[in-house]
């Protein structure tokens, strides 16, 4: 017998159940005290299995199956009992829901208040408008967007808020339709003796759209706004009216309009994110059913990165779908993809009902649904309403089809008319679109038919409102192809039309001549359309050459709006464009990506959802939405797919997955049963292990670091109480622990830090815990509640070094506590830096930075600091949508999941140097690009020197800071050429410098006292041998290195100088506020300048060629001149002066080998020109900063470090070819055809890198 025979005997599941293995031990022949003897479960407790008073425990499989085993059930009919079991659990856990929560297109009508979430305070806003609106002239507009959810406010916002008892209005509603005046006739004729009556004309725009006469119109909207004025002491009459906007102007052009418009308007904006959330949970909530896990943010990001205009008709439509899928009980993830998400759920539908059709069903919907659409020959087609009776008549099959589009929810029928559903239809299903491309023509002529046969019968049939002439002609033209579907009124118009046309044929000769004559102006066109055509086959070349430019800048402007959101997919876009044409904007978007932050993605189907690395940093396990585990060979950029787990057999989701430090096991979980172990020691070819059984979700998975513990963060039981799961390897055996009880809200995130001897806890309830674990024995060392009573806790990770804890949830908030010596969490910082939810937190390899990704599509990173200092953000990076999870891969990189199915390997010393604390004044390198250093304003004081072996991964070697006695570094740096000495003013007027041959050991080798207020720029010059300093109260000073104790030299300059440049030589360059460049012998500084140059505005940016020879003069003038200076006293300019850049040039810089000058400019772009013979010529204008530039420098050729404001710092390889090597190296999946449609519509499909490269 299996297990589910008799399941329909008790009304009870539990009954059912009960009955069904009491059949199966009478079958058996056994007495409960016999089962008892050969089961060992005592008899009473078996007693209440067999009645139904009780079930067997889920999570003890084992129970189950002995009394089935005993009572002869074969293994399979076992499987099948625990299975029966495992479903009654959840359906007590999770109560079957009989009322739909969600409306799809349909929208919402009066009676949906209750499900009807999102618009709580726009409600009272319109509330507001109509109850002042009494006494302002009765009429308020609702006016938005197609898609914002106007009808839906109105009549499950407005009307049942005003009909409650506390306001007791009278309310109606009604839409123009194509009768507009006999339709508020009645109305108001309803509304005549009552009080106080509230009129809604909802979709108001139909009266432009579906009433040809202007008359008609006009004295509509005056019988309304007459009516609105009706009010007086006894009784109080409002008009509400809802308009879409595009169709503003028109109604504005209503002189009874025009006050409401200004005085008593309501706009109906696109949802913010918190609304849209609420629109998904509310009616959720409302009726009972439970969401999982992860779904609601999966949606959010599927609707930020779809570029939908009608996001609720889609979400709306979507989530119904996924309802009507679902098991009624829980609203899943793969309940939502299965429905093809947001963007393809509309389409999804309308296209399985088109393919339940015949064909001869399918050509009768295709004439039905245009018959329903109104186009319009320069804008957007819109729906309209037609009779049914007139539809029916279309085709003897006309009303089954209609019967089956309404049951598909395409079509919503009244009384009497029909109408789709809504216009998002219109946007959204691709067949529809090519219908309305195919038929265009036909259809303008067609809607303009009805017109004019619409204005003849309003006229009394005026003979002068008949066709005639190439009307006529088109309308016949098109009659010959589409007989019987003209209406009877249509047939009468065209008729008359045709008589009055035969009767007015006069004159045939007239018309042969007439005819002849237009032959001649066709062929003298056609000789002029052959001469035209040998000039256009002589230009083709120049115009695709023209053709691939426009597309390559097109392909530019892309990437670099892709960049704040998708990385991988904006360096691919800038590739394509350089590849469709060689421009200086095509090479500048290239160039541009790979200074951004390396991001290879991973595009999953499966949508992952958690990711897992091992120690060695070489395998990653994603876990997504499909129920499978995907693991991942990670070798450098390349990302290589080795095999797929799964957590059950119905494609539950995996919302955890954890790989131990070894790399050998495997621990998945999620809504299943149990959590499955694989042994993954070869990867390739996984095995199971075993099954540990569950009676709870599992949200998170943990290892501890010596591999003895997994611990699971589990959701609430029946009773509300939430539990860490326990087991423990002994011996190979995995061995079910005591849980940890007693914890407040479902556990979410967990972790352990780099001992194992400490676990962290964040629960749903917002509390977070922190416990010591001593042998097996695990005790609360603290725990505390953030936030209010709403905020909830969704991750938390413990450093390595277990020093701190970070936690992340509801309130957009990272927080960061530091852990003391007796376990106790103290309070560092709270970061409430993010736009929306943080889902994830993770420190890095080192426990040096912190990093978090949030719902708004962002990760951000922070400092962890030593003692008290403040928490400094050292980086703010773009995903394409929301994050869900981060994990630690190695030292380098970090593992990213986001809901839009991508996943990212994320290289964190790549490209873009971390933040500093204050603007970047300076970027220098060492001649042999080995070493680099950056300096900051006072805000951080620090210069940091970089190892630059590898250009675009940099490594910190050291850190300076100047003793206290000297004041805080103000950036003010220079580097010397071989990369030991480094230099450095500070805010009181103090030169320090320091020798870092040794980076471990760093020396100083100078601190003295140069001027009384802080140095504003310096330089070394003469070999390396001297420094030159200004400072802010006008002094100009030198210092030799080899008698560091005393100012060798100092002046004061008539032209405060704001910036030196040194030479290789003893000459020094000094620019000014008032804007000369005076060249001086810097061992001979009071001698006097040796050499002028004249400049407008002032001087920011010097910078000599590594051979003394060429300066180059940038300032506030936006312009970059550069001089010959081979001889000082006579400088010369070299070529035409440099333009192009829109702000001052704050920095400027020579290439080592002097083929190249840059510029670093305050409108946030570098400029970089190259020398083309004798002159240099734009190269470059990179523009992926995003703060302005003040600090330009080399570090060897290929490889640009430029900084600015924020803190930022950036690194360009600016070889093409290189850059093109690089981009597809680093890009791991291509552009998919659909994110290009998207993107570049009307440009070919053509990723360039079609496949990773290693």
């Amino acid at each position: 017998m299996s297990a589910t025979e008799s399941e329909t005997t008790h009304e009870s599941p539990a009954g059912a159940f009960g009955e069904a293995l009491t059949t199966l031990r009478l079958r058996a022949g056994l007495s409960v005290r016999e089962l008892s003897r050969r089961t060992g479960i005592p008899s009473g407790t078996l007693g209440g299995y067999f009645s139904g008073r009780h079930l067997p425990p889920v999570n003890r499989p084992e129970v189950l199956g002995s009394i089935v085993t005993a009572c002869g059930a074969a293994p399979e009919e076992v499987r099948v009992w625990h299975e029966r079991l495992v479903d009654l659990h959840q359906g007590r856990r999770v109560p079957l829901v009989m009322r739909t929560p969600y409306r799809g297109l349909a929208g919402f009508g009066t009676g949906d208040r209750d499900i009807f979430f999102g618009r709580s305070e726009l409600i009272e806003d319109l509330v507001e408008h109509v109850e002042s609106a009494c006494a302002a002239g009765g009429i308020v507009l609702v006016v938005g967007a197609s898609g914002t959810g106007k009808s839906s406010l109105l009549r499950a916002g407005l009307i049942p808020e005003m009909q409650s008892a506390e306001r007791a209005w009278q309310c109606e509603l009604i839409t123009p339709g194509a009768d507009p005046a006999e339709a508020v006739e009645e109305v108001l004729e309803a509304l005549a003796d009552r009080p106080r009556a509230l009129l809604v004309v909802d979709q108001f725009e139909e009266l432009f759209t579906l009433t040809p006469d202007d008359d008609e119109r006009s004295a509509t909207v005056n019988r309304l706004v007459a009516w609105a004025g009706e009010t007086t002491p006894e009784r109080t009459r409002v008009l509400v009216l809802g308009l879409r906007a595009d169709r503003y102007g028109e109604a504005a052009a209503h002189p009874g309009l025009v006050a409401a418009l200004r005085d008593q308007q309501v706009l109906v904006p696109p949802m913010t994110e918190d609304e849209l959330r609420s629109v998904i949970e509310g009616p959720a909530g409302r009726v009972g059913l439970k969401l999982e896990w992860g779904l609601v943010d999966v949606i959010l990001s599927d609707l930020q990165a779809s570029d939908l205009t009608h996001v609720l008709p889609h979400l709306s439509h979507t989530l119904q779908a996924a309802w009507e899928d679902s098991d009624r009980r829980q609203l899943r993830i793969r309940d939502y993809k299965a429905v093809d998400g947001v963007v393809g759920a509309v389409r999804r539908s309308a296209e399985r009902a088109f393919a339940d059709l015949d064909s001869e069903g399918q050509q009768v919907a295709r004439t039905i649904v245009l018959r329903l659409i109104v186009p319009h020959p320069d804008a957007k087609p819109s729906r309209r309403s037609r009779s049914r009776e007139d539809l029916v008549r279309l085709h003897p099959e006309a009303g089954r089809v209609l019967d089956h589009l309404v049951a598909h929810r395409l079509l919503t029928v009244s009384e009497t008319h029909v109408t789709l559903s809504h216009e998002a239809l219109i946007s959204t299903w691709p067949r529809l679109q090519r219908w309305l491309d195919e038929d265009r023509a036909d259809l303008l002529l067609r809607e303009r038919l009805g017109r004019h046969e619409r204005t003849w019968e309003e006229h009394g049939r005026d003979p002068e409102l008949l066709l005639r002439g190439s009307l006529l002609d088109a309308v016949r033209t098109w009659t010959v192809t589409h007989d019987g579907e003209l209406n009877q009124a249509e047939s009468d118009y065209l008729r008359a039309s045709e008589e009055q046309a035969r009767q007015q044929v006069k004159d045939k000769d007239r018309q042969h001549r007439r005819t002849q004559q237009l032959l001649a102006v066709a062929l003298s066109l056609a000789l002029v359309a052959v001469l035209a055509g040998v000039a256009a086959m002589q230009s083709r070349s120049a115009v695709a050459e023209q053709r691939d430019e426009a597309r390559s800048r097109q392909m530019s402007r892309v990437a670099a709006n892709l960049r704040e959101s998708n990385v991988s997919l904006a360096n691919q876009v800038a590739l394509g464009g350089y590849q469709v044409s060689d421009t200086r904007e095509s090479r500048s978007a290239l160039i541009d990506a790979t200074s951004l932050p390396v991001m290879t993605r991973r595009l999953d189907p499966g949508a992952p959802l958690a990711a897992s690395a091992n120690g060695a940093g070489d395998l990653v396990a994603f876990g997504g939405t499909d129920g499978g585990v995907d693991l991942v060979r990670v070798d450098g950029e390349r990302m290589t797919d080795l095999a797929t787990v799964t957590l059950d057999e119905s494609g539950t989701t995996v919302q955890a997955v954890a790989i131990d430090e070894t790399g050998a096991l495997l621990a998945v979980g999620g809504g299943a049963d149990a959590v499955r172990l694989f042994d993954v020691s070869d990867p390739g070819n996984p095995e199971l292990l075993r099954e540990l059984t569950t009676d709870r979700t599992v949200f998170d998975l943990v290892f501890s670091p010596d591999g003895r513990w997994l611990v699971a963060a589990g959701d609430e039981d029946p009773d509300g109480q939430a539990q860490v799961l326990r087991w423990e390897r002994v011996d190979a055996v995995w061995v079910e622990r005591a849980p940890v009880t007693g914890v407040a809200g479902s556990i979410r995130g967990i972790s352990f830090d780099g001992s194992g001897t400490m676990l962290a806890g964040a629960t749903m309830g917002g509390h977070i815990y922190l416990w010591s674990l001593q042998a097996s024995t695990v005790s609360e060392s603290d725990q505390v509640h953030v936030g209010d009573d709403s905020t909830r806790q969704f991750d938390v990770d413990l450093s390595p070094d277990g020093t701190h804890l970070a936690a992340v949830g509801s309130d957009k908030t990272l927080r960061l506590f530091g852990i003391t010596a007796e376990g106790a969490l103290e309070p560092k910082a709270e970061l409430a830096d993010f736009q929306s939810w943080v889902n994830a937190v993770s420190f890095t390899a080192d426990g040096r930075f912190v990093v978090a990704g949030s719902s708004d599509s962002t990760l951000r990173m922070w400092e962890v600091p030593e003692g008290d200092e403040p928490v400094q953000v050292r980086g703010v990076l773009p995903v394409s949508a929301a994050v869900t999870s981060v994990d630690v891969v190695d030292d380098q990189r970090m593992v990213i999941t986001t809901t839009d199915t991508s996943a990212y390997l994320w290289h964190l010393t790549e490209g873009v140097l971390p933040l500093s604390g204050d603007t970047v004044f300076i970027t220098t390198a060492s001649r042999d690009g080995t070493r680099a250093l950056t300096s900051s304003g006072t805000a951080d004081g620090h210069l940091y020197l970089w190892d630059t072996t590898r250009p675009r991964i940099p490594a910190l070697l050291t850190t300076l800071e100047a003793p206290e006695s000297e004041g805080v570094l103000d950036g003010a740096a220079a580097l010397s050429t071989d990369g030991n000495l480094a230099v450095s003013g500070t805010a009181t007027g103090h030169l320090v410098g320091w020798d870092v041959t040794d980076p471990d050991d760093p020396q100083q080798v100078l601190g003295l006292q140069v001027g009384e207020k802080y140095v504003e720029h310096s330089a070394l010059f003469a070999g390396d041998s001297h420094v030159v300093a200004a400072t802010n109260d006008g002094l100009v000073s030198v210092v030799a290195l080899d008698d560091p104790d005393r100012v060798a030299a100092q002046i004061v300059p008539d032209d405060p100088v704001l910036t030196v440049a040194g030479s290789a030589g003893p000459i020094i360059a000094t620019g000014g506020v008032l804007g000369g460049v005076q060249l001086w012998d810097g061992t001979d500084l009071e001698a006097g300048p040796v050499g002028t140059i004249d400049v407008e505005l002032s001087i920011f940016g010097l910078d000599f060629s590594n051979d003394g020879n060429l300066l180059a003069v940038g300032g506030a003038n936006n312009q970059l001149e550069l001089f010959d200076v081979s001889n000082p006293a006579a400088p010369v300019a070299v070529g035409p002066t440099l333009s192009g850049p829109a702000a001052t040039i704050y920095s400027v810089a020579f290439s080592p080998d002097g083929s190249r000058v840059a510029a670093a400019v305050l409108d946030e772009t570098v400029w970089v020109w190259r020398k083309a013979g004798d002159d240099y010529a734009s190269e470059l204008v990179l523009r992926s900063a995003l703060a302005p530039l003040t600090a330009v420098g080399w570090v060897d050729e290929h490889h640009l470090l430029a900084g600015g404001q924020e803190g930022r710092a950036y690194t360009w390889l600016v070889d093409a070819p290189a850059a093109e090597a690089f981009v597809c190296a680093t890009t791991g999946t291509p552009a998919t055809e659909r994110e290009w449609a998207t993107h570049l519509p009307g440009i070919d499909y053509a990723p360039p890198c079609r496949s990773p490269q290693p």
